[in-house]
């Protein structure tokens, strides 16, 4: 029996909150899209510990993390034969950085890390559960900066 992968992203914001922080990554399928920093829970790692880790090794910053945005799943399929190649569910945090500088290295899957405008990210190559990600983040974002209120 195989089991789902479980992973954890952040949603960073820039000291402006009008940019996303993005990685560009390589998915189960071998394509290059755009995602959010994280990656892989180690056996016996607590799951706030594991985004702090995750985001400090790809993009240099140190974050705070926040609240949860969401869980959501990523059931990835072949194209051609539509058989299931990766269930991953995403474990989602708002966060902040609080100290560093970007410093994204290229390896076998992460390719860059950079900033976006929220309507420069809309337009990126995602995948269709990034995007939703990105969609919630973005809904809770602009509702908070309406009412004057931070992440």
């Amino acid at each position: 029996m195989e089991f789902p992968e479980v992973t954890t992203h952040a949603i960073l914001l820039d000291k402006t909150r009008t940019q996303i922080l993005l990685i560009k990554w390589r998915n189960p399928l071998g394509q290059k899209v755009w995602g959010f920093p994280g990656g892989h829970i180690k056996i016996g790692e607590k799951v706030e510990d594991s985004i702090v880790r995750e985001v400090k090794e790809e993009t240099g910053y140190q974050i705070e993390v926040n609240r949860l945005l969401g869980v959501y799943d990523n059931i990835v399929r072949d194209v051609s034969s539509k058989k299931i190649i990766a269930h991953i569910i995403n474990i989602i945090w708002m966060a902040k950085v609080v100290s560093g500088a970007l410093d994204s290295r290229e390896d076998e899957e992460i390719i860059r890390a950079k900033w976006f405008p929220f309507a420069s990210a809309k337009k990126l190559r995602m995948s269709p559960t990034a995007r939703k990600i990105l969609e919630d983040a973005l809904s809770i974002i602009v509702g908070k900066d309406e009412k004057k209120d931070g992440c």
